[in-house]
């Protein structure tokens, strides 16, 4: 267990599951790894800022951390509403 954390859980039986590795990160934000990949070079990730991410130990394993990506969504995030009232069906 680290930091309070089941490592079982974790994508890496070394760190906890707050810190995705690519896949992960690319899963949970909705885009392919490719695209999250290629947004590490470029700095942008649909049209906007990439997120930050962590480069660990010698061979420099990308990680992203949870709290980071939640942070980025809710930074960029775009909150629509209904066009129109709703309709019940029958009426």
């Amino acid at each position: 267990m680290l930091d309070g954390k089941d490592a079982s859980a974790s994508p890496s039986p070394m760190l906890p599951v707050e810190f995705l590795d690519n896949a992960a990160a690319a899963a949970w934000l909705g885009v392919s790894a490719e695209r999250l990949r290629q947004s590490r070079s470029t700095g942008e990730l649909a049209g906007v800022p990439a997120p930050e991410f962590l480069r660990l130990g010698t061979r420099g394993r990308v990680r992203y951390r949870l709290s980071t990506l939640r942070a980025w969504i809710e930074e960029h995030a775009t909150p629509c509403a209904p066009r129109g009232p709703a309709t019940t069906a029958g009426q």
